[in-house]
C-alpha cells in the first residue's frame, strides 16, 4: 500500500522525464547529496549522525513517506559505511546516482506504459 502512496506522489514530479534528465538528476543529486554527507558532515560527526541527517533530509511530513525516510537512514548509513571502508567520495557518489537514476527510470518506464 505505501509503496503505491510513495509511487503515485514521486510521479507527480519525475515523470515523464526523457532519459538524460533522469542522468542528470541522478548524478547532479548523487553528487551533491554525498559531498554534503559523505564529505562534510560525516567527517566531523561520525557515521551514524550522518545518515540520521541524510534521512532527516529526506523526511517529508505525510504518513506515505514514513517508509521513505526510513529508507534513507538506511541507504544513508549503507553509503555512508561505503565511504569509510574507502576513504573516497567517489564509490558513494557512483553508487548513490546509480541508485537514483534506477528508481527514476523505473518509475518512469511504469508510469509512461500505463493505459490512460
Amino acid at each position: 500500500m505505501w509503496a503505491q502512496l510513495l509511487e503515485d506522489e514521486f510521479s507527480k514530479i519525475l515523470v515523464p522525464l526523457p532519459v538524460w534528465e533522469i542522468a542528470a538528476l541522478a548524478l547532479l543529486s548523487g553528487l551533491v547529496e554525498e559531498v554534503l554527507f559523505r564529505g562534510t558532515i560525516q567527517p566531523v560527526f561520525g557515521l551514524i549522525p550522518a545518515s540520521l541527517l541524510f534521512g532527516l533530509a529526506h523526511f517529508v511530513p505525510r504518513k506515505a513517506f514514513l517508509p521513505w525516510s526510513a529508507y534513507a537512514v538506511f541507504a544513508g548509513f549503507l553509503l555512508g559505511s561505503l565511504f569509510e571502508l574507502t576513504h573516497n567520495l567517489v564509490p558513494p557518489v557512483l553508487a548513490h546516482s546509480v541508485i537514483n537514476f534506477v528508481l527514476i527510470l523505473v518509475l518512469n518506464r511504469r508510469k509512461t506504459m500505463q493505459p490512460a
